[in-house]
């Protein structure tokens, strides 16, 4: 490992989250050819390995596609003056998403434009990013197998064709992007969680973190904020949260 690099994916707390309830046999107890529960993380997981993000997530085409099937972009979108919808125009290259474009007169400028213009990345996951889609999608992977910088600079299967190398520093702020991104979904999703963690015999898992704007990325809500994260060995009863006033020390 070099100098330069820090400890890459995610954190022990967040580790715990890829680790199987240990009473998952009993899923298995009923009897039928389908066991009616959601996939764990770690099942989800193993349904993709680096051959599978270059096959289905090679291009930007594909990107794109994927994008709106999991409903990370929007397919379409009305006009806010006609109520109507409008087109998507795509520029070349292999980090386009697409623009919504109103043509109608009443809403082109007053030199002949092409009307009014909404990049499909405002608002999304992939606002204010520069970087391609397809590597955006392989350091998402990269940060899920929990890879170190050296090991996401040696696997990119896109560096021979574009003669590049991912930067270290790219791919911090990548890791540390997604970190906040789980985040925030369990600061959103906890409240579905009730009463105390642990007990006698349980082991619970506590790592703290500070989160702060990153430079592609704007407006998080937790902005500059140290959070406490707790999840008890064997269960994704994840618990979440901000220390008051921003303010970290042993007395809290």
């Amino acid at each position: 490992m070099s100098d330069y690099e820090p400890v890459a994916g995610p954190s022990s707390a967040s580790d715990a989250l890829l680790e199987e309830p240990s009473h998952i046999d009993e899923d298995f107890s009923d009897y039928g050819d389908y066991v009616k529960r959601r996939l764990y993380v770690s099942e989800i997981m193993f349904m993709w390995n680096l051959s599978d993000i270059v096959r289905e997530l090679g291009t930007n085409e594909q990107c794109v596609r994927y994008s709106e099937d999991e409903g990370l972009v929007l397919k379409e979108r009305k006009c806010g003056k006609h109520k109507t919808n409008m087109k998507i125009s795509y520029s070349s290259g292999c980090k386009s998403l697409g623009t919504f474009i109103c043509a109608k007169a009443s809403c082109k400028g007053k030199a002949g434009g092409s009307g009014v213009k909404i990049s499909r990345r405002q608002g999304t996951f992939f606002e204010n990013v520069t970087l391609d889609m397809p590597h955006i999608y392989y350091l998402i992977y990269a940060y899920s197998q929990g890879w170190s910088y050296n090991q996401t600079i040696h696997e990119d299967p896109y560096k021979r064709q574009r003669q590049q190398c991912l930067s270290p520093n790219t791919i911090c702020d990548w890791y540390n992007y997604c970190r906040e991104v789980v985040v925030i979904y369990y600061l959103e999703k906890q409240n579905q969680f009730t009463g105390k963690i642990g007990g006698p015999g349980k082991i619970v898992q506590i790592d703290k973190s500070k989160f702060g704007k990153r430079k592609y990325n704007k407006g998080r809500h937790i902005e500059g904020h140290w959070v406490l994260g707790m999840i008890e060995d064997g269960s994704e009863d994840l618990r979440l949260e901000v220390y008051p006033d921003n303010i970290r020390s042993a007395e809290q």
